[in-house]
C-alpha cells in the first residue's frame, strides 16, 4: 500500500498533541513500558516480614515474598475514514489534509479523556459510605447541571469544606499533599469561584500557580488540590446513593456532574503507539483515504478507590 508525507506527518502529530487539552490524563503513573503487545502487565511486591524491636524469640520464621501482578487491557480508539480528492489536494487555499488531523486528534483526545475520567471515577467502585464520594452542600442553582437536566434538577453548589472532605479523605488514606489533582465540569468550578469569592480571596487560591502549572492545565491550587477543567467530566445519576452513567452518555432529566480528586501515584496509565492507514489514490474512490487507531487505558493503582474521590452534586 502506497504512503505519502501526509501519512508521516499524520503519525508524529498523533504522538506529539496525543493529551493536549485533557493534560489532566498525564497526573498519573506511566506503564508504558509494561504493555505486552495489548496488555498492561505490573509487577506488585508482596507482603514484606514483620519489624521486632528488641527480639528475644528464635528461631526467626523464614518467609517468603510472593509477588503478584496487575493487568489491564489497552482499548483501541478508531477514527472513521476521511476521503481528500485530488481536485480538494490541488485547488483549496489550505492544506485540508492537515485541518482533517487536527479534527481527528481534538475527537480523540476528547473520546480517550471521557474514558480517562470514567476510570478515574472509579467506574462503580466508589461509595459514599467509604468517603469515595462527597456530596456537594452549597446553594442549589439550575445553571450548573448537565444540560440534560437544565430546567428539570438544581444541584447544589460546591463549597470549600466539600473540598476540606476530599482533602481530608485523601489525608486518610495516607497520601501526600503534593501530587494532588481535582478535575471539574467547567460550570461547576465558576459556581465555586463565584460562591466561595470571599474566602478564596483571603487564603489567595491562585498565589502557588506557575507557569508550569498553567501550561499543564491547572487553573487554581485549593486545599492541597491542582484544579483542572473541562467542559464535562462525570455524569451520575442522581439517587441516594449515586451511580456513575456510561461512557459518552447523553445526560438525562435526573443526571449530575461530579468533579474527581484524586493523587497521582494512585493512578496509571498506557498508550500503544499510533498508527495511521492511508489509501493514497484510491481507485474506488477517486481520491486518498486515511484514518487511524489508538490504544489507550488508565486504571486505579488499587481496587478499594484509594487515592480517588468524586465529588458528586447534591439535589
Amino acid at each position: 500500500m502506497a504512503t505519502d508525507v501526509r501519512t508521516i506527518a499524520f503519525t508524529k502529530i498523533i504522538k506529539e498533541k496525543l493529551f493536549a487539552g485533557s493534560e489532566f490524563v498525564l497526573k498519573s503513573l506511566s506503564h508504558d513500558a509494561f504493555v505486552n503487545d495489548i496488555t498492561v502487565e505490573i509487577p506488585i511486591s508482596g507482603t514484606l516480614p514483620d519489624i521486632v524491636e528488641n527480639r528475644t524469640s528464635y528461631p526467626i520464621a523464614v518467609t517468603t515474598r510472593t509477588d503478584t501482578k496487575q493487568t489491564y487491557d489497552l482499548i483501541e480508539f478508531s477514527l472513521g475514514v476521511i476521503k481528500v480528492s485530488e481536485k480538494e489536494q490541488k485547488e483549496l487555499s489550505y492544506d485540508k489534509s492537515a485541518s482533517i488531523m487536527k479534527q481527528h486528534i481534538d475527537k480523540l483526545n476528547d473520546r480517550i479523556a471521557l474514558r480517562a475520567a470514567y476510570n478515574l471515577g472509579g467506574a462503580g467502585l466508589l461509595s459514599t459510605g467509604a468517603g469515595n464520594i462527597v456530596l456537594t452542600t452549597g446553594t442549589a442553582s439550575a445553571s450548573i447541571a448537565p444540560p440534560g437536566s437544565v430546567g428539570t434538577l438544581s444541584p447544589k453548589g460546591l463549597m470549600l469544606v466539600d473540598m476540606a472532605n476530599a482533602a481530608k479523605k485523601l489525608d486518610k488514606d495516607n497520601l501526600p499533599r503534593e501530587g494532588r489533582y481535582c478535575l471539574m465540569p467547567s460550570d461547576m468550578y465558576w459556581d465555586f469561584v463565584e460562591i466561595n469569592k470571599a474566602q478564596l480571596l483571603d487564603i489567595d487560591f491562585n498565589k502557588n500557580l506557575s507557569n508550569g502549572d498553567i501550561s499543564d492545565g491547572v487553573v487554581a491550587k485549593v486545599y492541597g488540590f491542582n484544579i483542572m477543567l473541562r467542559p464535562h467530566t462525570l455524569l451520575y445519576a442522581n439517587a441516594a446513593t449515586p451511580t456513575i452513567k456510561a461512557v459518552g452518555a447523553v445526560a438525562a432529566a435526573t443526571d449530575v456532574w461530579a468533579a474527581i480528586c484524586w493523587h497521582q501515584n494512585e493512578v496509571s496509565r498506557a498508550k500503544g503507539t499510533p498508527k495511521v492507514y492511508s489509501e493514497i489514490g484510491s481507485p474506488t474512490y477517486q481520491g486518498n483515504l486515511y484514518s487511524a487507531t489508538q490504544r489507550f487505558n488508565n486504571s486505579q493503582m488499587r481496587t478499594d478507590g484509594t487515592g480517588i474521590v468524586t465529588i458528586v452534586q447534591d439535589t
